[in-house]
């Protein structure tokens, strides 16, 4: 395997990132945005660190999967805490380990930031991401997700 490099996503990403992303939403088979939309959260993001931030693996020069973290308050915390919304790998990529490494590099730095807490939510048939989770120590306290589309 070649030599996978996690790093902050950077202005000069966008059009891949955007690729990458529109393959997130077929997964979860999510309405798809004008590209312009999807490149407005990745510039806000990349120009407003205190409200998150996304990771990108890189590989050959090329991207294969992202992270995106969301900064939130926590009434129960007093303090932002990390809500991962999104861990991605290409489909021809996964199972290499590329998935718990950009995961646990998204702790990482999440933990440099100051952040007490990473929060994920996963689907409920999503196994495979839910073993990824197990294995890298997190656990599901036992919140059920509720969501009021509006």
């Amino acid at each position: 395997m070649s030599e996978i490099k996690i790093r902050n996503a950077q202005l000069t990403d966008i059009s891949e990132l955007t690729s990458l992303i529109y393959g997130y939403l077929e997964f979860y088979k999510r309405p798809i945005p004008p590209k312009e939309k999807i490149e407005e959260m990745i510039t806000y993001l990349i120009n407003h660190p205190e409200e998150g931030f996304q990771l990108v693996a890189e590989e050959n020069g090329g991207l294969i999967g992202f992270t995106t973290v969301n900064a939130i308050w926590s009434t129960t915390r007093m303090q932002k805490i990390a809500l991962l919304n999104d861990l991605f790998i290409d489909p021809e990529r996964r199972k290499k380990g590329v998935g718990e490494t950009l995961l646990t590099s998204t702790i990482q730095l999440a933990k440099e930031k100051g952040y007490p807490l990473v929060r994920l939510l996963t689907a409920a048939d999503n196994v495979i991401a839910q073993s990824l989770y197990d294995k890298t120590g997190g656990n599901a306290p036992g919140w059920k997700v509720y969501d009021y589309q509006l």
